[in-house]
Order: structure tokens, then sequence, then C-alpha cells
């Protein structure tokens, strides 16, 4: 049995990613903040007992940034953090990984 680990598996593609595989027969873990404590930002990815590793694990904007002006400044660092704390540990993993996105790069136009 394939076992999988989704980064990010809580929002809207990973929550389908993790049903879909489950009823594909494989084994499937979340890792993200509803499933831990830790900033993902920041953490150790607990990728040594995974055969594959999905990469879903984005800031891709939502309402938080919408309601407040130069917020997206803030979205954009925290995507930064994400990127260098995962990717030299999913390099080092030395699993297959699978980057996913539904981030909107519109959603950084501001428009002046």
């Amino acid at each position: 049995m394939i076992k999988n680990l989704i980064i990010g598996g809580n929002g809207f593609l990973g929550s389908e990613l993790n049903k879909f595989l489950i009823q594909n027969g494989e084994s499937s873990s979340v890792f993200g903040k509803k499933n831990s404590n830790e900033d993902i930002r920041y953490c150790k990815i607990p990728a040594y007992n995974f055969d594959i590793i999905y990469f879903l694990a984005w800031d891709f904007g939502s309402s938080k940034y919408i309601s407040c002006e130069n917020k997206y400044s803030e979205q954009i660092k925290n995507n930064l953090e994400i990127l260098t704390n995962t990717i030299p540990q999913l390099i080092d993993s030395d699993k297959k990984v699978i980057f996913i996105s539904s981030f909107a790069a519109s959603n950084i136009v501001t428009g002046k």
C-alpha cells in the first residue's frame, strides 16, 4: 500500500485529494494547522514514513487579506517562509514530491 503525506491537506484541494487517495485504497495522512500545533513555516516535516508527499501548504489569501490594505506583503512573506523551511527538507527526504497549488496570482495585483 502506498503511504501518502499531504502537507496542507485541510484546504479545498487537499481535503479532496485525501478523500480520493483513501477511496482508491491508499494510505493518506494530513499534515497541517488543523492536525498539528506546529507552524509549517518553521516545523519539521515527518517525511520519513511516506512514499509520496503532496505539498499543498500555501497561504493563498482568503478574506483576511481582502479587508486590510497592504496585507499582500504578509502573504508573500508567509509563502517564502513556507518554501524556505519545507523545500530543503523535502529534497533531503529523497521522496517523490508533488507540488499542487490553487494560488491565484491575481491576488497580489494592487490595481495601482
